[in-house]
């Protein structure tokens, strides 16, 4: 620790104009604040000093210093909650994927005939689409996947609408 990060605990008494250095340690107990080297404090605790003094100063008392604190802590999470209610109350909710939205996708897939990975149909179907030995489609619902080559690692797969008789 460096020279200056160190206060001398001798020289709060006057900073504080304080009448004896008995005060200056009723403080430093009332803070839990221990010498970091014999004599003196950090500056961290001078910080914590000053917020004290002042707060003595303004007519608190040393019982009543972490009181005060925890009441302002509580004000500014108190706070932070109503505007949190506040912005979700003005903020536009996402709507909410229209039902038919993927079956619409997997019939224009159908109608342009687009190869889809087999990423892409898991994510329109909710399900990896997986065929049976040495069969090439996969059906699920209104519509058949047909195993079509690769595009990169994955499989592709064509996208053929049933009719309602087929399946």
């Amino acid at each position: 620790m460096a020279e200056k990060d160190v206060y001398p605990i001798s020289d709060l008494r006057e900073r504080y104009g304080l009448s004896s250095r008995q005060t200056v340690y009723d403080r430093m107990k009332a803070l839990n604040i221990e010498p970091v080297v014999r004599g003196k404090i950090s500056a961290e605790q001078l910080k914590q000093m000053d917020k004290l003094d002042e707060h003595l100063k303004k007519g608190g008392t040393l019982s009543n210093f972490g009181v005060e604190t925890s009441q302002n802590q509580s004000d500014a999470s108190l706070i932070v909650a109503e505007l949190t209610k506040l912005v979700e109350a003005i903020a536009p909710t996402p709507n909410p994927p229209e039902p038919l939205q993927a079956l619409e996708e997997l019939e224009k897939a159908a109608l342009k005939g687009w190869l889809l990975t087999t990423e892409q149909v898991q994510q329109l179907l909710g399900v990896k689409p997986k065929v049976k030995g040495s069969d090439r489609t996969f059906t699920r619902g209104s519509f058949s996947f047909v195993k079509s080559g690769k595009i990169g690692s994955q499989t592709a797969w064509r996208v053929l609408k049933v009719s309602a008789g087929e399946s």
